[in-house]
């Protein structure tokens, strides 16, 4: 078994500010707080820390230049601990702040930070144009070690981009410039990067040659570690076979989980399911399909929400420059009025007053097309991200699906397990249906095509009958389900809606409560209103979860506890149906003891 070597963060203490600290000039803090960070590299939140100091200290002392430097170091810190979100937008605000103060090394370090997160986004060709772009300011700035940096991420993009022959040219570059100037640490990262390109090349024997001949694996951080570990698992897979390669990557992702790395626990899984898939473990295969798709889920989600936060930033730059240009001509022209009003006081008079009325008009529609901007951004936003979670939500059972046919199609799998694969390829189908069948049913509510027939509306014959619906899938898990006092009530609704909103809550009591838990189910009338109550004894809901209970796609942290599904979308369509028949939903929940969900109508 070849040896993972792991990161192993040192325990975290006290921070170790110099000697006479407080009375530095800023200047001199900076520096300090500079090399404090540099000493923290293993351990990130610490580093953090430190490096949030630096910047408040640059930008309370007007030291731009340092404070571009500390934007792209904690952008680079956030990136590699996996908030590629906060990277991103830490990156973008560092490279707007090292071109302002005019400074190429920056510049180019910049531009490394954010090629490296688009290679994350797997967005290769914006990649591309910023690593290509760090090339030409690095040559620019005459900076020898920075040109080096810039052909290996040159050869990092073109890697991942499955070009590994290109990739390994780059590389060679980089190598030659940091053999030249004796950059030690630079040339064990080049090195480690051309033992993954040979990986990626199928050629196990060259990939083992170089990452033998890194002295310092501590060089290459936390994720050339896990990039190395992938690799490793390949070449595994092809001297010593699956189980060995399957063992290195369990390995692998304990490492991954450990130092909260999601997206290469994620590779791991994505690994080790093709691993389990050649082994025609079907179980396993579908254990690992699971977590996959939850971590890949939680990434793609904070991927969406990167890329409409830079969006955004780039719409409100320029909208703050087409702003300043508004003003500079209003200036000019203002200078204009100023010098003619000399000679004609009475027609600057009238003019003036026009040009009032003219701008007070103006500024009136300006701000009513800007409401309406805003709300057409906010649909827009909205749109993409129904799309891009179709997408992926479609997409993930169906690979799921195919994998498993093949398994299923294949004459020597035994018939149990062919029966095992059938049971669940049926169940991801029938996710699948209920996803798109509540897609439809909340476009249609919001889209106000839906029929409603409001009508008096008896509680109690309702109550009893989704007693009767829910008894066997209550026993089925030992939950206790109960129907309270039910007075003798009516309500002005449309029952069908009624009935199926008290049915969500029902649903959702029983999916995320336990075996020996309680859910009751009673009515009352206070202040002149008719309540419905579902009570349940489940996990309970974190202020945090509360908060997004009735946002579409919402994920929160309870999770269904036998297995069933859920699409996060069936409080946002109930809440939309309660405001159709003019009811009021409330929640009322304790984290780890209980959650009260409530239907209130006005008594009749």
């Amino acid at each position: 078994m070849v040896p993972v070597w792991s990161f192993g963060q040192e325990p975290e203490s006290a921070l170790d500010y110099p000697e006479g600290f407080e009375q530095m000039s800023s200047e001199e803090k900076t520096e300090a707080l500079h090399d404090l960070a540099d000493g923290y590299r293993g351990e990130p939140y610490v580093r953090i820390e430190v490096l949030n100091e630096m910047l408040a200290t640059a930008r309370s002392s007007g030291l731009s230049e340092v404070e571009a430097e500390a934007l792209l170091e904690l952008a680079d810190t956030y990136t590699q601990i996996g908030f590629y979100q906060k990277g991103l937008e830490l990156a973008s605000k560092g490279l707007e702040q090292a071109r302002k103060a005019k400074v190429h090394r920056n510049i180019v370090y910049g531009h490394f930070r954010m090629s490296t997160i688009y290679l994350y986004f797997e967005e290769f060709e914006t990649a591309q144009t910023f690593a290509d772009s760090s090339l030409y300011y690095a040559q620019l700035a005459s900076d020898t070690i920075l040109e080096g940096w810039a052909y290996n991420m040159l050869g990092e993009v073109t890697r991942l981009r499955e070009q590994p022959q290109e990739a390994l040219s780059h590389y060679e570059g980089a190598l030659q410039i940091f053999t030249e100037q004796g950059f030690g640490r630079g040339e064990n990262i080049v090195i480690h990067n051309m033992g993954l390109a040979y990986a990626s090349l199928k050629e196990p024997e060259m990939a083992w040659k170089y990452f033998e001949r890194v002295p310092k694996p501590k060089d290459l951080g936390l994720v050339g570690a896990l990039e190395k570990g992938m690799a490793v698992g390949e070449i595994l897979l092809a001297t010593e076979g699956v189980d060995a390669a399957l063992n290195h990557l369990d390995t692998l992702a304990d490492l991954a989980i450990r130092e909260s790395m999601t997206r290469w626990h994620l590779e791991c899984l994505l690994q080790m399911m093709e691993l389990y898939t050649l082994k025609g473990d079907a179980e396993k295969v579908y254990r690992a399909y699971q977590q996959a798709d939850s971590l890949e889920k939680v990434i793609e989600e904070g991927m969406t929400s990167a890329q409409v936060e830079l969006l955004q930033q780039q719409s409100e730059n320029q909208k703050a420059w087409a702003e300043f240009e508004i003003l500079e001509k209003a200036n000019e022209n203002q200078r204009l009025w100023i010098i003619s009003s000399i000679t004609i006081l009475g027609l600057l008079v009238g003019l003036g007053i026009l040009l009032f009325l003219k701008n007070r008009k103006i500024s009136q529609v300006a701000a009513r097309l800007e409401a309406n901007n805003h709300q057409l951004d906010e649909l827009l936003k909205e749109k993409d991200m129904w799309i891009h979670l179709m997408a992926h939500d479609l997409k993930s059972p169906l690979n799921a699906m195919g994998g498993l046919l093949d398994m299923a199609r294949d004459p020597a799998t035994p018939a149990p397990l062919r029966n095992q694969l059938l049971s669940k390829i049926d169940q991801t189908i029938r996710n699948s249906t209920e996803m798109v069948s509540q897609l439809l049913q909340l476009a249609q509510i919001e889209s106000d095509q839906m029929d409603i027939h409001m009508t008096s509306t008896e509680v109690a014959p309702m109550l009893h009958g989704l007693m009767e619906e829910f008894q066997a899938q209550a026993d089925k898990k030992k939950i206790a389900l109960t129907l309270g006092s039910v007075p003798p009530v009516t309500v002005h609704s449309d029952a069908q809606i009624t009935e199926r909103i008290l049915a969500n809550f029902l649903s959702n009591a029983l999916k995320f409560s336990t075996s020996g838990d309680q859910v009751e189910l009673w009515t009352e009338e206070k202040a002149g209103q008719i309540e419905v109550h579902v009570r349940d004894t489940g996990p309970g809901l974190s202020p945090a979860d509360q908060e997004q209970l009735f946002q579409k796609f919402s994920k929160l942290s309870p999770q269904p506890t036998d297995g069933e599904s859920s699409t996060g979308l069936g409080l946002s369509i109930v809440k939309a149906l309660s405001e159709k028949i003019h009811a009021e939903i409330q929640v009322e929940s304790e984290l780890g003891k209980r959650s009260t969900f409530s239907l209130i109508f006005p008594a009749v």
